[in-house]
């Protein structure tokens, strides 16, 4: 079965089509991207997706095996805060007296999360877009198979992931118009981010996930159990673009290029003195924005030191930012953070691309980590 991946990060779309090859191993066979400033994100889709039906279906076909199934069955959306919100949660369901668990109960428990959510933001409307169980408890134990057994006490801690009710039927229909593919879904690419590290941290240790995009910090806490934690922040490149601009009064470009020679250690400090000043301020900003949303998700637990990215338009800056003596001073034991940055040559083993496709590094790697979490 071919697959599509559609990816919209910041004002990027990319588009990849996929398939399963021998022993699972997938291959990335065709994308296209487009970032063109002076285009909406919906004119993108369309670009991108109307490349994917006219040229991405027709250039594959004589490189894939003669029994695969020649049509796109299935287009994954994936979208970061604030169009996607993410919600892990310990839900329960306690009787006196014992009952037997049957799937109505866990039925029951899944929405009584997600009215929670909805509850918790008033004001639009939500649809849930995905929900998975990370752990089921009976009377205090772990189980993997909880139907029919006896309970005073059921809990489930769940992954689930919303988008607004108008931009989801926006979207849907947008994807479903261009691409001619009725299956339509939308997730969390941090998510996918977060299973990909899964497994790939080995042996299994905590690890967090972190990923910036313009308006955004999200941040997932994994567990070497599987169990997640999950949340973010307003506080993204453009906050900080923002405050750079602020201090060193310079255009929002020049800002972004500063920041970018600053993390490349080629910022000359002699003659930028303010520009420093002003990063190390917008560092600090974002240091204590994302420190705490550590300790909001982290429910006290130790924070782990292994860092799981895809690095972007900025480069390292933010990771460098958590290695920092300053954040390690405030928020761990120790300065021996280990970065795992999800890139293609990393990813080989899962999903490889077709030589000879020209996107970005950085979409390229979105695109395998959302080939492979599809699996």
């Amino acid at each position: 079965m071919l697959t599509l991946q559609l990816d919209i990060f910041n004002d990027e779309v990319t588009a990849g089509i996929s398939y399963s090859g021998e022993k699972g191993l997938s291959l990335l066979c065709y994308a296209i991207s487009n970032s063109d400033n002076a285009t909406s994100v919906e004119e993108k889709i369309k670009k991108v997706l109307t490349d994917i039906k006219t040229n991405g279906i027709k250039s594959i076909l004589g490189t894939l095996p003669h029994s695969h199934d020649k049509k796109i069955e299935k287009v994954t959306v994936w979208l970061n805060a604030p169009n996607i919100f993410i919600q892990t949660k310990r839900v329960g369901l306690e009787q006196e007296k014992p009952f037997i668990v049957k799937e109505e109960h866990l039925l029951k428990i899944k929405k009584q999360a997600g009215d929670a959510f909805k509850e918790d933001h008033k004001g639009l409307v939500y649809e849930q877009t995905e929900e998975e169980i990370s752990s089921i408890m009976i009377d205090g134990y772990v189980t993997h198979i909880p139907l029919k057994k006896s309970a005073h006490h059921l809990s489930l801690t769940l992954y689930q992931s919303f988008v607004e009710s108008e931009y989801l039927k926006k979207i849907k229909e947008d994807v479903k118009s261009f691409s001619g593919v009725a299956n339509v879904e939308c997730k969390a690419r941090i998510h996918a981010y977060a299973k990909v590290g899964y497994s790939l941290v080995q042996p299994p240790e905590d690890f967090m996930v972190i990923d910036v995009s313009d308006k955004s910090t999200e941040l997932v806490i994994v567990r070497k159990d599987g169990h997640i934690a999950a949340g973010h922040s307003l506080s993204g490149k453009e906050a900080i673009i923002q405050k750079v601009c602020e201090i060193s009064k310079t255009s929002t470009d020049a800002a972004q290029s500063l920041l970018e020679l600053h993390t490349q250690k080629t910022l000359d400090e002699r003659i930028n003195k303010d520009v420093l000043e002003a990063v190390e301020k917008a560092k600090k900003m974002w240091l204590d924005d994302f420190g705490q949303l550590v300790s909001t998700i982290s429910n006290g637990q130790t924070i782990p030191h292994r860092i799981v990215f895809v690095k972007e338009t900025l480069g390292t800056l933010f990771t460098d930012w958590i290695m920092s003596d300053e954040f390690s001073s405030m928020y761990t034991a120790s300065n021996d953070h280990t970065l795992i940055e999800l890139n293609p040559t990393l990813l080989k083993s899962f999903a490889t691309i077709k030589e000879g496709i020209s996107i970005s590094e950085s979409a390229s790697s979105r695109l395998l980590v959302e080939v492979v979490a599809s699996q």
